[in-house]
Parts: C-alpha cells; structure tokens; sequence
C-alpha cells in the first residue's frame, strides 16, 4: 500500500502532466478547432493532432496555419477538411471567397477561403506525394479585409 508521501506525489505528478497537456485534448466545444487557430498566438494550444505556427501577413498582422498528416490522398483526409470547413462556417458568419485549385506542380491542391469580419479563414488539401502524405491545412489571416462599416 502506499505510504501517502508517495499518493501525493503520484497526484501532483497526475495534474502536472494534465496542466501540460494541449488544451485541445480538454475541451470539446463544437468550435474549439476554431477558437484554437484564433488564439494561439497568446495562448499557445492547437487543436489534437496538429501542428500550427504563426506567420506575418502582408498587411503585418499575426496569422495561424496549422496543419494535419493524413495517408496519401485518403478519404479520411477529404473528410477531415469537410468537418473543419463545416465547423468554420458554422462558428464564424461570414461568406465564401471564390475557389482556387491551382497548382504549380501534379500534385493536387484545393482552397476554399471564408471571411469573417475582417479576418480571412482558409481550409486547404495538398498531396505531397513525394511525402506519401496529405495535409489538411486549417489558417486564418486577421485584419485582411476591409471594414464594411
């Protein structure tokens, strides 16, 4: 039986390492994925499983890009960008910019890019198939359009 030295440790070891966990894996609101990509530049928590950065826009505001590794070309990255495309819209009121499917090599690539306010969402499939991979890109870039005010 342990001694209850050893049970405290064992708890404030148990929060510790909840406290350090990525925060998408403690909360499960129907936009957190969003509300991530908005705050991460001060709160430093992504969505499970991805990778995000930010970035510097042309108009020197401070963007996200975060990004999810599928199998090559699978259905389950097809579908992943359809549930956060879904869930942007839904989470943020906005409309549809046009379509863009260009690529500068045979790789494939598909844009669809939402605005919010002043603020432009994008979600993004590109085959990398020289990594054998797929990446759903999920990307929001403050302050790009003008104020209808």
């Amino acid at each position: 039986m342990p001694t209850p030295k050893t049970s405290l440790r064992v708890s404030v070891a148990a929060i510790a390492a909840a406290m350090l966990a990525p925060a998408s894996s403690l909360l499960a609101g129907e936009c957190d994925v969003v509300d991530f990509l908005d705050q991460f530049t001060t709160s430093g928590t992504f969505p499970a499983g991805a990778e995000c950065s930010a970035f510097t826009t042309s108009l020197a505001t401070t963007g996200t890009s975060c990004f999810w590794s599928h199998p090559y070309r699978s259905t389950l990255a097809l579908d992943h960008a359809s549930e956060l495309w879904a869930t942007l819209t839904k989470c943020r009121v906005g409309r549809q910019m046009g379509q863009d499917d260009q690529v500068n090599h045979p790789d494939s690539y598909n844009l669809k890019e939402w605005v919010h306010e002043e603020d432009v969402y994008a979600v993004s499939v590109k085959d990398k198939g020289g990594q054998n991979r797929t990446f759903v890109f999920l990307r929001v870039e403050p302050g790009q359009q003008p104020s209808k005010n």
